[in-house]
């Protein structure tokens, strides 16, 4: 009797899960159907392109700016002007010998005598002697010039060896009658010097 009851229970409750398992699939067929919806792409993102049948996607493309520096280098060129001086020629010494005489320009005649004078005579006995002739006119007239390699300057029973010297042969006029003498000259820095007898040697 017990066994009968609880047979009969056990189909009850089988018959039970049956129902409510059929009852889930009908319900379950009645659901909607599942929408899935796909986002559109954002409005700045490029559009696929197609190219050769395939889609490819075209990545958003970025801009940079680069700043060039340009640096220009100014050479500058500096001009010298070599300024070349003319030495004196033995007849522009003569006209300025002359005239200094002339003129009694003592200051010129001193200023040109030879470093050999000043040193046998002393620069004091030599600006004195300048002044006792400056005012003598000398009428001399240019006629010829040559090198001398080597000359004695002598006078008083000194002598002084001369290298470089200039032989200048001159026409003087003396008591209306016309006498040819050479002196000689040495050029220093570009002008002629002068040798004469100043007095006693020092």
């Amino acid at each position: 009797m017990t066994e009968t009851l609880v047979g009969r229970g056990l189909m009850a409750a089988g018959l039970v899960l049956i129902v409510v398992g059929v009852a889930r699939i009908v319900s379950s067929g009645d659901d909607p159907p599942a929408v899935v919806t796909a986002e559109a792409p954002p409005a700045d993102s490029a559009p696929a392109s197609t190219s050769g049948g395939a889609s490819s996607s075209t990545a958003p493309s970025s801009t940079s700016t680069s700043t060039t520096t340009t640096t220009t280098s100014t050479t500058t060129t500096s001009t010298t002007t070599l300024v070349v001086v003319q030495a004196e020629t033995p007849e522009d010494f003569l006209t300025v010998l002359v005239d200094a005489f002339a003129a009694g320009d003592a200051a010129t005649l001193f200023a040109r005598m030879n470093q050999a004078t000043l040193d046998r005579y002393g620069s004091a006995q030599c600006e004195a002697y300048a002044a006792t002739i400056a005012g003598m006119a000398q009428d001399l007239a240019f006629r010829s010039a040559a090198a001398a390699p080597t000359w004695d300057y002598t006078t008083d029973s000194v002598s002084t060896p001369i290298p470089d010297a200039t032989a200048v042969e001159v026409a003087r006029v003396l008591n209306g009658q016309t006498l040819i003498q050479e002196v000689h000259w040495q050029l220093v820095d570009g002008r002629f010097t002068w040798f004469t007898d100043c007095g006693d040697p020092v």
